[in-house]
């Protein structure tokens, strides 16, 4: 079986082989950060039940769509910029573009973020009628601000093609931290409250955002006294905003709706499903973050038919692994959902549904990306735009 697999790689273009090296290491990171965030979600389920659990997600999901409306669409639009230019040996412009991204996306955060505090009890006892939200949603607002930098640095990374660097400390370090703080209060018999874990999700942004900025500030200073080049870039944002606001809704919607419509037992039960049924796509996440520099430099050299073979050997080596993942759901996926309570079986049904969605997302290869990384953002957040409505 390893000689079939060594001889399928050998015949790999250099590009897919660098793609493919460099999504392995980021899979061994990411493998680190599924264990931890599984770990996380068990203990949670099992000492704040299904009410607590899903109280947490619920501010959790509200503090992700304030971050991304704050990133307005910077994040992918550095990655290509900071690709293009590091490929070209420009190091001006990748300091231009980061010195823009600090003010523009640091300002938009502080703004939303202001608002936002003000509406939290209301937000809270009115909208989603749980008193239990007002601190854990007071929390992952304000670590809006961080999480904001902290992307912008795991940009650059990706951008340098630092791809595990940056699923490390954006991906994986927050989520240790907070399951070993978790298991400090089981080792020393503490109760484990919601707001205590609000409380540790703030600790685990505060460490990531300390932690990428040192390590960027080790391995890149801009050559020259950088300026702001918001012009050039904010056109581009607006399209990736687009996209990206309308990905965080589609994927939190049922979330949003159950936390209003229903109880957050309702949200917590849901949140589980949804979270195994993202397995499925963990081999897109991680070579989304490897591929998409390499499309973007390809792309920018025209080398097109070099960009065209990569894109299609990691799609068809994708989809493959989609369809085992989604088979393992189908037969095993009770006994799964079982591992955090048996109130959580009943969500095997939405299990099966979100798994089988996520095989047709992952069956598409990188085609977001491809797009983004080849100047076509605008098509993607029209069509983002349409599925969004409906």
């Amino acid at each position: 079986m390893l000689k079939r697999i060594f001889n399928k790689v050998s015949v790999l273009d250099q590009h897919t082989k660098e793609v493919a090296i460099k999504a392995f290491k980021s899979s061994i990171v990411k493998v680190v950060g599924i264990a931890a965030t599984l770990l996380v979600s068990m203990i949670l389920t099992n000492n704040l039940g299904s009410d607590g659990f899903g109280t947490i997600t619920l501010a959790m999901r509200i503090g992700n769509l304030l971050l991304v409306l704050s990133l307005f669409g910077m994040p992918s639009l550095l990655v290509k910029e900071i690709a293009i230019a590091d490929n070209e040996n420009n190091p001006g412009h990748i300091g231009d573009a980061l010195k823009t991204a600090y003010r523009f996306n640091g300002i938009i955060a502080l703004i939303i973020v202001a608002i936002t505090l003000c509406f939290v009890p209301h937000v809270s006892k009115g909208l989603f009628d749980n008193e239990n939200l007002s601190f854990p949603l007071f929390v992952a607002v304000l670590m809006v601000i961080p999480m904001v930098y902290s992307r912008i640095f795991s940009s650059g990374l990706i951008g340098f093609r630092k791809i595990w660097q940056s699923n490390l400390v954006n991906k994986t370090l927050s989520v240790w931290v907070v399951a070993l703080i978790l298991l400090g209060y089981l080792v020393l018999n503490y109760e484990i409250t919601v707001d205590h874990v609000a409380v540790m999700y703030g600790i685990g942004s505060l460490v990531v955002v300390i932690g990428i900025g040192f390590y960027w500030k080790s391995i890149f200073s801009s050559p020259r006294k950088s300026v702001s080049i918001l012009p050039s870039l904010i056109k581009p944002a607006k399209s990736l905003f687009l996209v990206n606001v309308s990905a965080v809704i589609s994927g939190n919607i049922a979330i949003y709706f159950l936390g209003w419509l229903q109880d957050e037992s309702a949200v917590g039960i849901f949140a589980i499903a949804i979270q195994v049924a993202m397995l499925t796509i963990f081999f897109l996440q991680v070579t989304n973050a490897a591929i998409s520099p390499k499309i973007a430099s390809l792309y920018a050299s025209k080398k097109l038919s070099e960009l065209e073979k990569m894109l299609q050997q990691v799609t068809g080596g994708l989809f493959l692994v989609g369809v085992l993942i989604t088979l393992g759901f189908v037969f095993f996926g009770k006994h799964i959902l079982s591992l955090w309570g048996t109130e959580f079986v009943i969500g095997y049904t939405m299990l099966i549904i979100l798994g089988l969605g996520q095989l047709v997302n992952l069956s598409t290869g990188a085609v977001g990306y491809a797009l983004i990384m080849t100047g076509y953002e605008n098509i993607l957040g029209k069509i983002s735009l349409f599925f969004i409505v409906i």
